[in-house]
């Protein structure tokens, strides 16, 4: 029970990177703002280029849910000859015209998990009043079809997953001393997971969030202070589903369901969380490929959740800005219930009475080297809340070092 706690405290937890990049639809916010640069990351590496008034970016990001792995053959059968690797890649392009007025860019990206399932993600970005209002605009497409790798067979035809995440942003730079910038952020998604033997069978799924963000800012001689106030609402909409055909306890409605973290059958052969989608019940459970919002054993039906977290950010260089370094402590609370009910072990539907409640600490930390001022090394450090090395929930308090490291080169 201890364990199951603590892995709830810790699922609110946002988020704490500062850092930009260009390597995937949800980072290109920036992307009409930032110089030309090269920056690759641990699993990832992105490219922006450009004139004053053309911009274009790439990026490469593995899809995997092993953090970097683009290739690997870990599923090989043991039988001689019967290696095989796969590659399991997201790919950006992005495109961008810039004016003194406004600017506008538009991107695609590829995102491959296995031969089932694909997801395409059209996005565009705009910014306005001199940069000080940006907008970035990600619609993901997951698309299922049927797959029959080495006698292991996932049918998801007829699947599909729409969702959205838009993102605004204000920085009033000096207009308002104490206050440096206000973001707000939406993220919906839906699922549809068709029998594939009766169209007429399918398994709906839906959730929506929103998240509201306030950057304040206090200079000091020798440190750059910002609190930071996040406030965040996510609800899972109840499940439509055949009752003759499902079995509740497998129809996890979930608080944040994207096409990106849907997740195919056979989850070793891409990015995937246990518990993957199938829509053939003779092979499967015909289900949604998505962890329950609630740790297991517990599934709840109609789960809405509330989170207030408090980082406040510290930023101090050295006198030639050689190093840089960032410290972001943060406390946050979460309050998680259901519209209808929560359970306990889902073999027996024991109910349970109470409401989720979770406090959580969380210390980050970031390191700039700049041997020069077009290089420069990233290093991140963590204590505490969920690991940034694997999309897993560390249950109980764990340091990170080199989660997330780096370089990027400004040209």
């Amino acid at each position: 029970m201890k364990k199951i706690f603590f892995a709830l405290l810790f699922t609110f937890i946002l988020n704490f990177s500062y850092v930009f990049g260009y390597y995937s639809s949800s980072t290109l916010i920036d992307f009409l703002v930032h110089e030309n640069q090269v920056r690759g990351r641990t699993d990832r590496l992105g490219v922006l280029f450009g004139s004053d008034n053309i911009r274009a970016a790439v990026g490469l990001t593995s899809a995997d849910t092993l953090s970097g792995v683009l290739f690997n053959n870990f599923n090989n059968s043991v039988e001689p000859g019967e290696a095989s690797f796969i590659f399991t890649p997201s790919i950006l392009g992005a495109i961008g015209y810039k004016s003194e007025a406004f600017a506008i860019g538009v991107a695609y990206e590829y995102t491959y998990k296995m031969q089932a399932y694909s997801v395409h993600t059209p996005a565009i970005t705009m910014t306005a009043l001199d940069d000080a209002f940006r907008v970035n605009i990600p619609v993901s497409i997951g698309v299922g079809a049927n797959a029959n790798i080495k006698d292991v067979k996932t049918e998801l035809d007829g699947t599909m997953v729409i969702s959205a995440a838009p993102e605004f942003r204000y920085y009033f730079g000096n207009k308002i001393s104490w206050l440096d910038s206000l973001r707000f952020y939406v993220n919906y998604g839906h699922a549809h997971i068709e029998n594939v033997l009766n169209k007429e069978e399918y398994l709906d799924q839906s959730s929506f969030g929103t998240q509201l963000r306030i950057y304040f800012k206090v200079e000091t001689p020798n440190v750059l202070v910002e609190p930071i106030l996040r406030l965040q609402f996510d609800k899972a909409f109840k499940s439509k589903y055949d009752p003759n055909v499902f079995e509740v306890q497998n129809v996890k409605d979930n608080f944040n369901i994207t096409a990106k973290s849907f997740s195919p059958e056979v989850t070793f052969y891409g990015a995937g969380l246990p518990g993957g989608a199938q829509g053939n019940p003779q092979i499967g459970t015909l289900r949604g490929g998505y962890i329950a919002s609630i740790p297991s054993p517990f599934y709840a039906e109609e789960p809405y959740r509330v989170g207030v977290a408090i980082p406040v950010g510290f930023t101090a260089l050295n006198a030639d800005k050689s190093i840089e370094f960032y410290l972001e402590p943060s406390i946050s609370y979460t309050f998680i219930d259901a519209a209808d009910s929560v359970f306990f072990n889902s073999l027996k539907d024991i109910e349970r009475k109470d409401p989720f409640h979770a406090v959580a600490y969380v210390l980050y930390g970031e390191l700039y080297f700049r041997p020069v001022e077009q290089l420069e090394f990233y290093l991140e450090i963590q204590a505490g809340g969920s690991s940034v090395a694997t999309e897993s929930i560390k249950a109980g308090t764990s340091t990170v070092l080199n989660a997330n490291t780096g370089f990027s080169w400004y040209f």
